[in-house]
């Protein structure tokens, strides 16, 4: 795995100021935004907008002087290369025995249930004790209270039973091949509860949507008539307005997809012209398990990565603490410098008292007392103590 790049804030600082930002980012594999966030957070001044115009014609142009920086957690800057690991898990192959896969061939989604799964049971009650009261948005989906079961459903109440069908079907095909159904966050009591399928120690979200298209105003102005939309709650009032909001209706199209940002493989699966997703269970069964590849290998990159951050962000807190350490002993030289300065002078107005010599006993008593005062301060007096002293500053924790 590469390692990341580190670099001293005045070697970033340098940069900047002799390459355009846009320029200047790509080489450390990052958009102009994120490059210049790095800097404002290691409080590294960049060129103001327009400056490397003025430098192309020829204009006079001052720099922004680099401002003192106290903290040395922020002394040096960490630049993390792309990586291969990461390229090379794009398309991960299946890894469904053939065993799996021909029960994935020979299963059905079932026209009918006598008992669901109780999430979707759940779901289900909540859906029907709704009744009239039901929520319904604007696209015409049917939507939940806050923290009410609901397993990725995203479907109007036209659909609401298939989409139920269908999900009770793909939790028992793929509980026959080993692949479970599961709460994620299911410690997380601030929010609604999330569902996935499990395999091994990846889980994997989804959702099912269904398809909707815009409604004509003619359609629009029927609903109305008809008073389907007095059973829609919280819905604003736009009588004030010259003009109607958009509402959608249903299309009975269903789109079945795996929750992964631009994996590289197909992850979504929709009714088509000659293939509704019930008949779609061998290549829906196929992305789930190179899905689950897929989100194995990228825990492993996150964990290697994971691994390296905290061995880097070890060496960086080991360097800030030497230097801490390094600038409490150089503080603690000058000041034995100025003691020693401040002792030898006191040492020789005591001298010029004695040479001028005088028979009061209470001069007597006070150049005695002012003698103590010089060795006792004097650091050429004890040399070991003053080594002990910056062996304990060098032992000692330094804390942030």
């Amino acid at each position: 795995m590469a390692k990341p790049k580190l670099m001293t804030r005045e070697e970033l600082y340098e940069l900047v100021w002799t390459k355009p930002v846009s320029n200047l980012a790509a080489e450390f594999n990052l958009s102009d935004k994120g490059l210049n966030k790095k800097c404002l957070r290691h409080n590294i001044p960049c060129p103001p907008v327009g400056y490397w115009a003025k430098v192309q014609n020829g204009h006079k142009v001052k720099r922004t002087p680099l401002p003192r920086n106290t903290n040395p957690e922020l002394e040096t800057v960490m630049f993390w290369p792309k990586s291969d690991t990461v390229i090379a898990v794009k398309a991960p192959a299946s890894h469904l025995t053939e065993e799996q896969f021909e029960k994935a061939l020979a299963y059905t989604i079932p026209e009918q249930v006598n008992r669901y799964h109780s999430v979707v049971a759940a779901c289900r009650k909540a859906y029907k004790e709704s009744g009239k009261r039901r929520n319904i948005d604007n696209y015409g989906r049917v939507t939940f209270p806050r923290l009410t079961a609901n397993p990725g459903f995203k479907v109007t109440p036209e659909t609401f039973d298939r989409a139920c069908l269908f999900l009770q079907g793909m939790i028992t095909l793929f509980g026959s091949i080993g692949w479970s159904f599961v709460e994620r966050y299911a410690s997380r009591s601030d929010t609604a509860a999330s569902w996935g399928f499990k395999h091994g120690n990846e889980i994997l979200s989804f959702e099912i949507k269904e398809l909707v298209t815009k409604m004509s105003v003619s359609e629009r102005n029927s609903q109305t008539e008809t008073g389907k939309r007095t059973s829609r709650r919280n819905e604003p009032d736009f009588s004030f307005l010259s003009y109607s909001p958009p509402y959608y209706k249903s299309t009975g199209k269903i789109e079945f997809a795996i929750e992964l940002y631009s994996p590289g493989f197909k992850v979504r699966w929709k009714d088509n012209g000659t293939e509704l997703i019930e008949h779609q269970l061998s290549t829906i069964t196929q992305g789930f398990s190179r899905a689950f590849e897929y989100s194995r290998l990228r825990t492993i990159e996150n964990e290697k990565r994971r691994l390296e951050y905290e061995k880097q962000e070890a060496v960086r807190k080991e360097q800030a603490r030497l230097q801490r350490i390094e600038k409490e002993c150089r503080e603690r030289l000058f000041s034995l410098a100025d003691t020693f300065d401040k002792v030898t002078k006191l040492k020789h107005l005591i001298t010029a008292f004695e040479t001028k010599g005088c028979d009061d006993p209470r001069l007597v008593e006070w150049l005695s007392w002012a003698r103590e005062v010089a060795n006792d301060l004097d650091p050429l007096a004890e040399p070991r103590r003053i080594l002990d002293i910056h062996e304990a500053i060098g032992d000692k924790e330094i804390f942030y």
